[in-house]
């Protein structure tokens, strides 16, 4: 879908430059062997699902892995220059200045969507795998729908 954008995240990364995607940060998260194809590598911050949820991205094949909250990047203040404090807020990365008490704001208002940058690769969490006790399988709910159907009849 976006094949340029690999190598242009390549050469970024070379150059250790903080940029722009249409007003977002490019901001890199750790750097080590991407789990599925174990290139070394820095790896690229980017909003992945709603609600504000960040992965961190294989800037060579674009694969997502779970930010975790040590690797989130140093920032710094805009208007003071003191480096912001990475913090939770309401479920999200964010960030607020201790040293000029500049309102917080939440991570994924600040990098680029996922679909901006890479190819679609999917992330799934533990809770997306895990089906309630109570939730019908699919072949419990057509045994049910069919049972209601024929009871009306």
């Amino acid at each position: 879908m976006f094949p340029q954008a690999h190598l242009w995240i390549r050469k970024l990364a070379m150059n250790k430059e903080l940029t722009a995607v249409d007003g977002k940060l490019i901001l890199f998260g750790a750097t080590f062997a991407c789990s599925k194809c174990h290139q070394s590598g820095r790896h690229v911050v980017v909003q992945s699902r709603r609600n504000g949820f960040v992965t961190q991205n294989c800037e060579y094949c674009g694969h997502p892995e779970p930010l975790k909250q040590g690797e989130i990047p140093a920032l710094l203040c805009r208007q003071c220059g003191s480096a912001l404090e990475p913090c939770w807020d309401w479920g999200n990365y964010a960030y607020r200045c201790g040293a000029c008490r500049t309102k917080r704001f939440l991570l994924h208002t600040v990098v680029p969507h996922w679909s901006d940058l890479f190819d679609y690769d999917g992330f799934a969490l533990e809770s997306d795998l895990a089906r309630p006790q109570n939730m019908l399988t699919a072949e419990q709910l057509r045994a049910f729908l069919a049972s209601v159907r024929s009871n009306r009849q």
